[in-house]
């Protein structure tokens, strides 16, 4: 904050002083993280004051007015906020941030020999198109076990940003 002071003299030689102060008021600043979902899930946003100048309000562009939001996007999507301070004439940060939206792993799933297997033969399941895979039935991906019933074994598959998908095999 500054006090300012101007001198006018006109024509005459005559002078006059004006004095002006000019106030300077602190901006709140915040931070929001991004994140990164999966199709289908829900981000939490939630703006983080990082500096001792108080937040009277916010203002997200997906119309909440508290310092957390959600939304469900289906594509990656930027969301802002304003978040003003406290006080009349009260400054304002705008901040932005995405939401990276990643899709669902298409998960296969194979079994050798083929479907059909004779009882008490071996057969490995395996799946694929993830990174790490999880099957019912006791079953561990890519190591044979003995067949003794025809049985739906359900995979899920999860990909390297934590998304999974799952489907099904069936041995008879």
């Amino acid at each position: 904050t500054t006090q300012y002071t101007v001198t006018g003299t006109d024509a005459n030689g005559c002078s006059n002083i004006k004095t002006r102060n000019v106030t300077v008021k602190p901006v709140p600043t915040v931070t929001v993280a991004a994140t990164s979902i999966c199709i289908g899930q829900t981000a939490t946003l939630t703006a983080v004051p990082t500096t001792t100048v108080a937040v009277g309000s916010y203002s997200w562009n997906t119309g909440a007015t508290t310092a957390s939001t959600t939304a469900t996007p289906t594509v990656t999507t930027t969301f802002t906020v304003f978040a003003a301070g406290t006080g009349g004439g009260a400054c304002t940060d705008t901040v932005r941030t995405t939401v990276t939206v990643n899709s669902l792993p298409i998960i296969t799933a194979s079994a050798s020999p083929k479907d059909t297997a004779c009882m008490g033969s071996n057969v490995t399941l395996s799946g694929s198109g993830a990174s790490t895979y999880t099957w019912t039935g006791g079953v561990i991906n890519g190591t044979a076990f003995t067949a003794t019933a025809t049985t739906i074994y359900t995979v899920t598959g999860t990909d390297v940003n934590g998304c999974t998908n799952t489907t099904k095999d069936t041995i008879t």
